[in-house]
């Protein structure tokens, strides 16, 4: 498992612009954010060809 400490949610989705959702606010305060993190989509998409080949490949 790797996880990305910049990353939101949705970090990858292709050329998703920052969007904060009110609707979901935590009972914190915290409102969450939905934003592509182009370096974690990058890491994600060859980590994620890289697992896929390694247990499916024929």
């Amino acid at each position: 498992m790797k996880s990305y400490p910049r990353a939101v949610h949705g970090f990858d989705a292709p050329n998703a612009d920052r969007r904060e959702l009110p609707a979901y606010r935590l009972d914190d305060g915290t409102v969450p954010v939905v934003e592509t993190d182009d370096e974690a989509r990058a890491d994600a998409v060859l980590r994620s060809l890289a697992f896929l080949k390694e247990h499916f490949a024929h």
